[in-house]
């Protein structure tokens, strides 16, 4: 099962529905407080990330940090990948390259593009594990043919453009590490700006470098099928279509 199959019907919850509505609509409070009184993995999952980023609470990384851990307890698949997150980047939790690679791992197993994107880059780096770039190649490959990244994509642009950043962000970082270039560029923008998350210039700069690296440059206006509303509060999207310029004399 992909990862897509695996989260559908996220957020259909009537409850949760009602807190994500509150969410989208910017009252934070109100949606912390619905997620709170569910209590279901996926509420927690998300009462973590207000938390991490200090929507509605006070910002605390240790206290989101066991959030998700409680989410991931209760087998919810993307909360996996964020404890991952927390140990390898020791966000409140002590940096522990091991436990970050155990998670990462078992992410992968369990069909997260986003898990064996990270498990490729730790064998590839020795982070946690003993360098080896066959079983890199061999996650990253997997991690590209894990699904359709367009249809992750979507379902990432669709949230992001209602105000679920939360969702949002949760659908775009796995299809830009299968190697879309728009959902890269819409996570470089949200974390550069502040946008529904704690601005990060450093997490901003490494999906920048992953837009990039996924072909940013060679999209066009046309690409952005739609989401060019979202995108213009960022970048200047006339540029985009702009003819380059070349120096007849170089």
């Amino acid at each position: 099962m992909d990862f897509l199959s695996g989260m559908a019907g996220i957020g259909d919850d009537p409850v949760l529905k009602n807190a994500y509505d509150a969410y989208s609509e910017g009252s934070y409070r109100s949606s912390f407080s619905i997620f709170e009184e569910a209590g279901t993995p996926e509420a927690k999952y998300c009462m973590a990330f207000q938390i991490l980023n200090g929507q509605g609470v006070q910002r605390d990384p240790k206290k989101a940090f066991s959030l998700f851990k409680e989410s991931m307890d209760g087998s919810f698949l993307p909360a996996i990948s964020e404890v991952a997150q927390c140990y390898g980047y020791g966000i409140g939790v002590k940096t522990d390259d091991s436990k970050a690679f155990e998670l990462f791992s078992k992410a992968a197993e369990l069909g997260d593009p986003y898990g064996m994107s990270m498990l490729s880059m730790m064998y590839r780096n020795g982070d946690g594990v003993r360098r080896n770039n066959k079983l890199a190649d061999e996650w990253s490959e997997h991690c590209d043919s894990s699904g359709d990244p367009g249809e992750l994509e979507d379902a990432g642009m669709e949230f992001l453009e209602k105000g679920n950043v939360i969702l949002g962000r949760m659908f775009l970082m796995r299809s830009a590490v299968m190697g879309a270039p728009v959902s890269a560029k819409a996570l470089a923008c949200i974390y550069g700006f502040g946008a529904g998350v704690h601005a990060d210039d450093d997490e901003a700069s490494d999906w920048e470098d992953t837009a990039d690296a996924n072909g940013w440059d060679d999209v066009t206006r046309e690409d952005l099928e739609g989401h060019e509303k979202w995108f213009s509060r960022f970048i200047d999207l006339d540029e985009m279509d702009a003819e380059p310029e070349y120096d007849d004399n170089p």
